[in-house]
């Protein structure tokens, strides 16, 4: 492997973002540190072993920074339910059976690692370490297995689990926190969204894997962030979510055409913060988890027109909803804060199964994932639990 290059000195306070008791807010911190290495690695195509591992060797090439300190380890826990050690704000499966977890987001001291656990076995498979603050969203790419992680610490990581290997793809243009990332489904590009900006203002973009560079970038207004994205399976058609970052006013919702650099629409949703946005029936459709935040408030899941951007059926709900799609079926799972998790027939809402109801429950169910042959779905909870529910 080649000999590490000097750290930049103004990556070095990176180092300590993650220690419990430092102030979070009046002194911004720039995020992990990145440093001049790779060994053998890189970029993406189809899935059978080599290339995937030709994909990460040009990957590696291409992008060849890696996180200060990080490491890839076995897991400890054996016999256990899966859980992290704080609240889950993402959970992905990698397999039907294998699920990676992450969380924290903006508090202080928090787990950052990323924890992958076998759910048949009951065993904690292994642990990523090498972000400083906590996690808000992973990604899965479906063409490769690579796993993305955006992180309050300003960066987004590209993991490869199965070479136990890490790249750090985007953190070094200042203390930007990165929010949101998506993969496109079978084209080589990876989508971040900003959500809070220190020193300059926020971003969306979007990222050629196969290329190694941006190929699109667009800078949003003073006081926005990105609150939602998704990039089409082929990567030319990229819809994200805009708003104010402490939840006032209206939030807009953006179509772009990643080929001709043009945007398609935008439509303002008044009173609204968008959670999630997720494509259905061939990319013709968006789900969109909403929070209201007009004099009643509450929340809804919208069914989107993606050609036009209308609202073609809503389901509303009082408290906070998480959402993920069947892929095998015409089901959206929805979590309710207080350990309600329903799922729902498309387009209409109608209600399928109540998984769970807990009226006395008061943690907050903050992610949801469908496993990729829709038998199970797993609801990660503000106390790091993670519940389970098969067919």
């Amino acid at each position: 492997m080649p000999e590490k290059k000097p750290i930049p000195a103004f990556l070095l306070f990176g180092l300590f973002v993650g220690m419990p008791g430092c102030d979070w807010t009046a002194h911004p911190l720039s995020g992990p540190v990145a440093v001049e290495v790779h060994g053998k690695a890189s970029a993406m195509p189809f899935l059978l072993r080599g290339e995937r591992d030709l994909c990460w060797e040009r990957l590696t090439r291409r992008f060849p920074r890696v996180p200060a300190n990080w490491s890839i380890t076995n897991g400890r826990q054996t016999g256990a339910h899966a859980h992290h050690g704080t609240s889950i704000l993402s959970c992905k499966f990698l397999t039907d059976s294998t699920v990676a977890l992450a969380g924290g987001g903006c508090i202080p001291g928090c787990d950052s690692t990323i924890r992958v656990w076998d759910l048949k076995e009951r065993s904690e498979r292994m642990v990523c370490h090498g972000h400083v603050c906590g996690v808000y969203e992973l990604a899965v790419d479906p063409r490769t297995g690579f796993l993305a992680s955006a992180s309050e610490d300003y960066s987004v990581f590209l993991w490869n689990l199965e070479k136990r290997d890490v790249i750090f793809l985007v953190g070094e243009d200042g203390p930007i926190v990165k929010g949101h990332v998506a993969f496109a489904a079978s084209a080589p590009r990876l989508a971040v969204g900003e959500i809070e900006a220190h020193e300059t203002v926020n971003s969306v973009l979007v990222i050629d894997l196969d290329k190694g560079k941006e190929v699109f970038r667009e800078k949003l207004k003073p006081d926005d962030g990105v609150c939602a994205l998704a990039i089409s399976g082929d990567g030319t058609k990229l819809i994200y979510g805009t708003a104010v970052w402490d939840l006032r006013g209206d939030a807009v919702l953006h179509r772009r055409d990643l080929v001709h650099l043009r945007e398609d629409w935008r439509k303002i949703f008044q009173e609204t913060y968008f959670c999630q946005l997720l494509f259905r029936a061939a990319e013709q459709q968006l789900v969109a988890s909403v929070m209201l935040l007009g004099y009643d408030g509450g929340s809804a899941v919208y069914l989107i027109d993606a050609a036009s951007g209308i609202v073609e059926h809503t389901y509303s709900a009082k408290d906070h909803l998480a959402i993920a799609l069947s892929p095998t079926e015409n089901l959206v799972v929805c979590t309710h804060d207080g350990g309600q998790v329903d799922l729902l027939r498309l387009p209409t809402f109608q209600l399928e199964k109540r998984l769970a109801k807990d009226e006395r429950a008061r943690r907050g169910l903050c992610s949801v994932a469908f496993s990729p042959d829709g038998k199970t779905v797993v609801v990660g909870d503000s106390d790091g639990r993670l519940t389970v529910f098969a067919r």
